[in-house]
């Protein structure tokens, strides 16, 4: 009798400990929590990637510039020496939305049906050269620039056929170092000497002094990370400065620095003043 009684305790507490384990609930409790991390996971995920591929189509929309018609220009059939005239586009305010803005010419000289000129802003920046090596005029990488991409961006085929085909002497052009610009050129687009620059055009350092275009001042940071707060400006001349690793520029003030900076550093905001002679119509 004892023993039954004895097992039928035995047999109690055995139910009673299996039912209050709480090792089944524990493991349901695991799997929920998995099964819920993993769908908020996969949801974050969704999201996620919803939102990068907007941004990515928002920044391809950025990049692209609208084909936004310009108005015809009428070239004047005389100008003034010192007078501003408008010709060709380029991109100037930064706001690729409204397309190119009408380039500002400043009138340095006149010869017969013929004009030079010089843009009012600095339209652009970027190195001399594009790599460390030496340079002359003829052989940097901007020269080609100026004669090729900008050109192409900035003047209908009309326009081009107007700017004249200019022979640039280069040879001993930096006459404070010795320093030899190489070779002659011809060129339709390209950047005065300190020559030119200093005795011929100019009559004041006041006159020389350029403020670049808000375009031109976001190239600069987009390549260097430097400061948007730029005024007046730094401007590239074709010469070589002390050797052929650097070039001359005209400083912030309109004076000169003939020593030169290297022709490929990027972290100096030297900018970019693209001259040329065209034919008044």
């Amino acid at each position: 009798m004892k023993k039954r009684v004895f097992a039928a305790v035995l047999a109690a507490c055995i139910l009673t400990m299996t039912a209050c384990s709480p090792t089944q609930e524990t493991i349901d409790s695991s799997d929920l929590e998995e099964e819920t991390t993993t769908e908020v996971t996969e949801d974050d995920s969704d999201i996620t990637e919803s939102e990068t591929d907007e941004t990515q189509e928002d920044e391809t929309q950025e990049d692209v510039i609208p084909d936004i018609p310009v108005a015809p220009q009428q070239l004047p059939e005389t100008v003034d020496v010192g007078s501003y005239i408008e010709f060709g586009y380029y991109e100037q305010d930064n706001d690729l939305s409204n397309g190119r803005e009408a380039i500002e010419w400043l009138v340095l000289a006149v010869d017969g049906n013929k004009a030079l000129l010089i843009s009012r802003n600095a339209l652009d920046w970027q190195p001399y050269n594009s790599d460390a090596n030496e340079f002359t005029w003829e052989t940097c990488t901007l020269r080609n620039w100026l004669n090729t991409s900008f050109i192409n961006e900035a003047f209908s085929g009309e326009q081009q056929n107007i700017i004249v085909n200019t022979t640039n002497v280069n040879e001993n052009d930096n006459p404070f170092y010795e320093s030899l610009g190489g070779n002659d050129t011809t060129d339709q687009v390209f950047l005065l000497s300190i020559n030119e620059a200093e005795y011929l055009y100019f009559d004041s350092s006041e006159a020389r002094v350029c403020m670049p275009t808000q375009y031109a001042n976001a190239r600069y940071v987009e390549a260097s990370g430097g400061s948007t707060n730029i005024e007046e400006c730094l401007w590239w001349l074709r010469s070589p400065g002390i050797d052929n690793y650097r070039a001359a520029i005209v400083s912030k003030t309109g004076m000169f620095n003939y020593y030169g900076r290297e022709a490929n550093f990027v972290r100096f905001p030297i900018y970019i003043r693209p001259a040329m002679w065209i034919e008044l119509q």
